[in-house]
């Protein structure tokens, strides 16, 4: 069965640095035939954060996956109402698009989504949301 993957902001990150251990895990899953997406707010973070003069490199990578599509009526409510719960459980979320990204990937059936950041491990404690951490190289 093939698995779906959303790569948040921090795999693509580690990506552009050419973390070893990322690009390897990043490799096995496109041999192994994995659907690799990204979504609306991964862009925006990626976008923000590219040096002037990149702009159509990253483009170009971005444009070369599926973009998972979210509701705008309720994937930001649900990310509002997250955070908001989170923070009354005593559970900082450093990010709040983070929470909009756990909505998106809990929203898709069959979507594990990949990171490098410790909150979505935390969003996990307390959601149904399907994760998997792929952590830099030391």
């Amino acid at each position: 069965m093939t698995q779906r993957f959303l790569l948040d902001t921090s795999v693509w990150i580690n990506l552009t640095k050419r973390d070893s251990f990322t690009q390897g895990k990043f490799l096995k899953a496109i041999e192994a035939g994995q659907v690799l997406y990204h979504c609306g707010p991964v862009i925006l973070e990626l976008m923000a954060g590219t040096k002037p003069g990149e702009d159509f490199q990253m483009q170009t990578r971005i444009d070369a996956f599926y973009q998972l599509p979210h509701d705008i009526h309720f994937d930001y409510r649900r990310a509002g109402i997250m955070y908001r719960e989170l923070r009354r459980k005593g559970v900082t979320i450093r990010s709040r698009p983070d929470c909009l990204i756990a909505v998106i990937a809990m929203a898709h059936e069959g979507v594990t989504l990949i990171h490098d950041d410790q909150d979505f491990e935390l969003i996990a404690e307390h959601y149904d949301l399907k994760q998997e951490r792929w952590a830099r190289a030391a």
